[in-house]
């Protein structure tokens, strides 16, 4: 543990160092960092900056006016994890902060916590090569990708990615999931839903279903307390839906 602790102070300083001499970073902030002696991790809009020590201090980003903001030990464990996580993405230096998994993060969906991947495999990943994701982080559509090896396993991945959505992408994403198990009495199958959602991003999926235009009911009515609406069979010769281009 004592080793740890030296080599987490030694990267640390190290870093601080690197930041508060770098011209290109505005002056105030270098001051800032100077003063505090704290690396940033996370800039708003609750700023946590990590010390030597391994403390974690932070202030609300709001606040500060260019002076010395009253900063108070962060005690709360899932910032600390947004912070760590972030941290580490922008700079692999400070992984000695994290060596393994925190006790409240997600497993990645996409490389499934094994987070082994390196360069572009490694960047291309919703963990940026970590194998964990902050907890509770709604993450942003065009960065989460739907992705499998097989239709048999397509539903599956729709579910984990949906997991990580705010609640209206999560409603929007099971609409269009809906919509195309619908087709399936038409000839619209499960493999069509594969080779319509897979390896792509929630943004271009949602985008795409933005466009089209609603059908037109063919004829409606109520009968009692039932409302209902009838509408044309699509057409089991359109591929379109099956074509991502």
């Amino acid at each position: 543990m004592l080793m740890i602790d030296h080599q987490i102070a030694e990267v640390v300083n190290q870093e601080l160092r690197a930041f508060v001499s770098n011209t290109t970073i505005d002056p105030s902030w270098r001051k800032l960092v100077s003063d505090l002696q704290a690396l940033p991790l996370l800039g708003a809009p609750i700023c946590v900056l990590v010390r030597p020590s391994g403390e974690f201090v932070s202030f609300v980003f709001e606040s500060w006016n260019g002076g010395i903001p009253v900063v108070r030990l962060e005690d709360d464990e899932a910032v600390r994890t947004e912070a760590l996580f972030y941290g580490i993405t922008d700079n692999p230096s400070l992984r000695i902060l994290c060596l393994s998994i925190p006790s409240n993060a997600a497993i990645c969906w996409q490389c499934h916590g094994t987070g082994n991947q390196s360069g572009p495999v490694a960047d291309s990943c919703t963990c940026r090569g970590l194998g964990w994701l902050p907890p509770n982080r709604h993450l942003d559509p065009k960065s989460l990708i739907i992705a499998c090896s097989g239709p048999a396993m397509i539903r599956g991945a729709i579910n984990e990615v949906r997991q990580q959505l705010s609640p209206e992408f999560r409603k929007r994403l099971a609409k269009v999931e809906r919509d195309f198990i619908s087709f399936k009495l038409s000839g619209f199958d499960v493999e069509g839903l594969y080779r319509r959602m897979n390896n792509r991003s929630v943004a271009q999926i949602l985008a795409e279903d933005d466009l089209k235009p609603d059908p037109t009911p063919l004829a409606s009515g109520q009968i009692g307390e039932v409302r209902y609406e009838l509408y044309d069979a699509p057409d089991p010769r359109n591929t379109r839906l099956d074509d991502p281009s």
